[in-house]
């Protein structure tokens, strides 16, 4: 969705249970309260080009900001996506910190790179409608930080990923 003003919340679409199903490249902020939660993820991983439709409605500065996500299994090498996309991005990728209630500002000169899973805010330059374009060829074969917020429990995100045939734990 297309984010139109300056606020944590805009452009996003809430879930209304926890079976809800996220499209590939959409970007997920995960809220949990204490205790323990367990997310499930079915399905294939994503293993092909995607194209995502992204929209900027006004020129005002403050518009134009879509949530989304590494939707491979490996890290998306920034440089690589950026490239592919520079006529309708901006060279900068946005994390929220939500200890702080800032976001930090990541771009080429940072060499930094997202995580597989990860979400991140784009913004996208001109008016109108134009496709994001997410590429095999933009992923790479090391392990990216992933950025998340401490949220005073600080309980660490572990990630399973499992077949029928192997199971490997991931945690940050």
């Amino acid at each position: 969705s297309n984010a139109t003003n300056l606020s944590s919340d805009d452009g996003l679409d809430s879930a209304t249970n926890i079976t809800n199903s996220v499209s590939g490249a959409k970007g997920v902020l995960i809220y949990e309260s204490s205790g323990n939660t367990t997310l499930s993820v079915t399905g294939e991983p994503e293993f092909s080009d995607i194209s995502k439709s992204i929209s900027r409605g006004s020129s005002n500065s403050n518009r134009g900001f879509h949530l989304i996500s590494n939707p491979y299994p490996c890290t998306l090498g920034w440089a690589e996506f950026y490239s592919d996309n520079s006529s309708i991005i901006d060279d900068a990728f946005y994390t929220y910190n939500g200890t702080s209630n800032t976001f930090s500002t990541f771009d080429s000169g940072d060499n930094i790179d997202i995580a597989h899973s990860q979400s991140v805010y784009i913004k996208k330059t001109g008016t109108g409608s134009s496709n994001l374009s997410f590429s095999v060829s933009q992923t790479l074969n090391t392990q990216a930080a992933f950025y998340k917020s401490i949220n005073g429990i600080n309980r660490k995100l572990e990630i399973v990923l499992q077949n029928n045939q192997t199971s490997k734990t991931v945690s940050y």
